[in-house]
């Protein structure tokens, strides 16, 4: 893999990374300040939560991780190769590795020291896990990659962003078909299932968020599993939803899970 596609998902990864852990320590202490409240700090309840959320939290790093990285791949472009996902593959581990492990470390730590922690390692558990599933996603993204450019039987040109024509030459004239890759669907539909089950799972919502925002999602989700979903439909109600989750500071991995997902589909989120 060229180093330079390293390089650049690290410096698009790194920002989302920080506040990630910005956003970890603040669910953190929000927990804390609750179980102070009811007396029960280091109980079975209060671990049990932490633990819950360092696992979503990996599961929302390892979803930064990817897209960053399959972004990058895009946007220096080159001829993919079948070593390809075996590099990329294990660029996510370590990146994994590095921005998870280590940030969640004295979370981790807190669980196996205390007695009322879960046996094994729930955390790593999800670390693995995360490997195996991105693992899979990035086989199926640099397969197609490889077809694509054997179909081609030229010169396969990768452009991200916004574009309206590329052109080359005097007198040239472009065609322009925007897509959206099958794995990217179904990112969000997944996304917006975990989404959902987050929602029924937090207790501290307001009525409107907790009534009408599984409708959304629900709504968006059956849109996404038509046979041709309108983009324009998925578009607005998943970005509804993820605009809704940015108020709920307990929903914040759902949030980043979400916007995630939405960019291939053109829906940049802050």
């Amino acid at each position: 893999m060229d180093p330079s596609v390293l390089s650049l998902a690290e410096r698009l990864i790194r920002p989302e990374m920080v506040q990630r852990d910005q956003q970890l320590a603040n669910d953190t202490r929000h927990i804390i300040e609750r179980m102070a409240t009811r007396g029960i700090v280091n109980s079975s309840i209060h671990l049990h939560e932490i633990e819950e959320l360092c696992i979503r939290d990996v599961a929302a790093r390892a979803q930064i991780i990817f897209t960053q990285l399959l972004r990058a791949l895009t946007t220096v472009g080159g001829p993919p190769n079948p070593e390809l996902a075996v590099s990329l593959q294990r660029a996510f581990d370590d990146l994994l590795d590095r921005y998870s492990t280590q940030p969640l470390e004295q979370y981790t730590n807190t669980l196996r020291s205390n007695p009322g922690s879960p046996a094994g390692d729930p955390v790593a558990d999800a670390n693995e896990r995360a490997k195996e599933k991105f693992g899979a996603e990035i086989e199926v993204n640099i397969t197609s990659m490889l077809r694509a450019h054997a179909a081609s039987g030229g010169t396969v040109v990768n452009v991200t962003g916004t574009v309206g024509a590329v052109l080359t030459g005097a007198g040239a004239s472009a065609v322009v078909n925007q897509s959206i890759a099958p794995g990217d669907f179904e990112r969000l539909r997944t996304s917006l299932l975990e989404v959902r089950d987050l929602l029924l799972a937090s207790s501290n919502l307001t009525p409107q968020i907790r009534d009408d925002l599984p409708d959304l999602v629900d709504e968006a989700v059956a849109e996404l599993e038509n046979p041709n979903p309108n983009l324009t439909r998925v578009r607005a109600v998943a970005g509804a939803v993820a605009t809704s989750l940015q108020t709920v500071g307990a929903l914040q991995p759902a949030y980043a899970l979400l916007r995630v997902a939405l960019m291939p589909f053109g829906v940049t989120l802050p």
